[in-house]
């Protein structure tokens, strides 16, 4: 009977820890991706101050979330997304926008692709 009750609660925090997996992991992706197109939005707009701003706090965030993601996720993309927030500081301050709007949609696109290989399908678990 011990053996039983030991198994459901092995079982139970497995499960709570797969759901608090994907949640953290869809909201931080939601939380950068809102943040990128705010900054588009700014550029765009000429808001520089503001686009820096929520840049930086962009690059916190996923400073802060690296560490809770990598024990969750194996993926080169988590360090190539870190780089990508650096040399996106370095454009958004450049006269040519295109550059940094281009690195922006890339880094969009991988956030998206961390979500989406999260999620319980049968193509991401096989």
């Amino acid at each position: 009977m011990k053996r039983i009750i030991l198994a459901i609660a092995f079982s139970l925090i497995a499960v709570f820890l797969g759901i608090f997996e994907l949640v953290y992991i869809e909201s931080t992706a939601d939380e950068l991706i809102k943040n990128i197109d705010e900054m588009n939005d700014c550029t765009e707009n000429k808001k520089q101050e503001k686009a820096v701003e929520i840049l930086d706090d962009s690059i916190d965030k996923w400073k802060c979330s690296t560490i809770e993601i990598d024990i969750f996720l194996h993926h080169d993309n988590i360090e190539e997304i870190a780089e990508n927030f650096q040399e996106m500081k370095i454009l958004i301050n450049s006269e040519e926008k295109d550059d940094f709007y281009a690195l922006a949609a890339k880094t969009k696109r991988q956030l998206l692709c961390i979500k989406e290989k999260e999620l319980p399908f049968i193509e991401n678990i096989l």
